[in-house]
């Protein structure tokens, strides 16, 4: 597998946890000084920013009883289908670091989807 947990394990649980905080928080970071993964989690949420109509659409779809939510698996099959189309990228596993899970592993997709926004819009 290409997208092998072992690469992804030690700091780089943190430096995922303290990106998404920093840009939470809104404080911008020196594209001077941005690690690689930082780097990547920006272009991870700028190509799920981009994804989220079709995202929403199929979400829609997987939710036969509108409640609001889809399971953990039904999640990183769309983010597969829309973001990035390989079996092996680790949806499930970076799922804990991008999205709230409810306490029965589901996802408030509409809540989720909300989280990416352009901030351009706001000025």
């Amino acid at each position: 597998s290409r997208w092998v947990e072992a690469r992804l394990h030690g700091s780089m649980l943190e430096k995922l946890a303290s990106a998404e905080q920093e840009h939470e928080s809104g404080h911008e970071v020196e594209a001077a000084s941005e690690s690689a993964r930082v780097r990547a989690i920006r272009k991870l949420r700028a190509m799920i920013y981009c994804a989220r109509p079709a995202l929403l659409t199929l979400w829609n779809r997987m939710d036969e009883a509108c409640t609001g939510t889809v399971s953990l698996a039904e999640w990183a099959n769309a983010m597969r289908a829309c973001v990035v189309p390989d079996e092996d990228f680790p949806w499930e596993w970076i799922a804990r670091y991008i999205t709230s899970l409810e306490e029965d592993g589901s996802c408030m997709y509409a809540t989720f989807l909300g989280r990416f926004e352009n901030t351009l819009l706001r000025r």
